[in-house]
């Protein structure tokens, strides 16, 4: 869910349970830390309820924080962000996400990441077109994804450097649905983990990197996984990421 997304939401429940003061308090706090007017001598921190939909969830619901700073106090560096995520699903799903997007003094060194750690239950149909209408059984584990980047300004608004990628799937479980037996078994349904390290640049001209309302993000990245694994399931990753952002109203 969108962070603009939440902040209505968050809004319109305000709405409903308090009054017409408690309403602009709450829009002032919101506007004022995420516009960025407030003093830079302070660490900025809000955390508000999340709630949310899907026919994969049902009703999730979650707690969002943000943290914005300075380095140094010093509104010439470029505004770093914390936001971390963590929900709970009416199917049984959990979990905890954290991204940032940290900039050294004098924005010469940029620190971008995310980790996403969850328990995310699905159902498994099998593989290939003629798989049944009914489920054959519900997928349990435990999913771990750490990236992160370590870039050093090359010239403003572009940094490259060193990308790390850790990906690990456990305690997989495939438990049968009523209706049916197990299909046969896709490859790594025993979980397993990949580790990719490699160089990538970046371009980002964004004021607000976690709360985007305009500006334009490039990254292209080449990785090798396994490097040091002894397994010779060896492989390589290049990507291109392109995102262009324009306020609309």
């Amino acid at each position: 869910m969108g962070h603009s997304f939440k902040i209505i939401l968050l809004v319109l429940l305000l709405s409903n349970l308090a009054d017409a003061q408690a309403i602009k308090w709450a829009k002032d706090k919101i506007g004022s830390i995420l516009a960025d007017t407030a003093s830079p001598e302070k660490v900025r921190i809000i955390a508000y309820p999340t709630i949310a939909y899907t026919p994969e969830t049902r009703w999730e619901f979650g707690i969002s924080a943000l943290m914005v700073y300075h380095a140094n106090k010093d509104t010439t560096n470029r505004l770093s962000e914390i936001n971390a995520f963590t929900f709970i699903t009416l199917e049984r799903q959990y979990g905890f996400w954290l991204d940032h997007a940290l900039y050294s003094d004098k924005n010469e060194w940029f620190f971008l990441g995310s980790l996403r750690w969850q328990s995310f239950p699905l159902r498994y149909y099998g593989i290939g077109p003629s798989t049944p209408n009914d489920y054959a059984a519900v997928v349990e584990s435990n999913s771990l994804v750490i990236r992160e980047r370590i870039l050093k300004k090359i010239i403003p608004s572009v940094y490259g450097g060193l990308e790390f990628d850790y990906q690990r799937l456990g305690s997989v479980s495939f438990i049968p649905s009523e209706e049916s037996d197990i299909l046969p078994l896709p490859l790594g349904s025993e979980g397993g983990g990949n580790l990719g390290l490699g160089l990538g640049i970046v371009y980002d001209n964004r004021h607000n990197l976690l709360n985007v309302r305009q500006g334009f993000f490039g990254e292209f990245a080449y990785l090798r996984y396994n490097l040091f694994s002894e397994s010779g399931r060896h492989f390589d990753k290049t990507s291109l990421d392109l995102r262009y952002y324009q306020t609309t109203f």
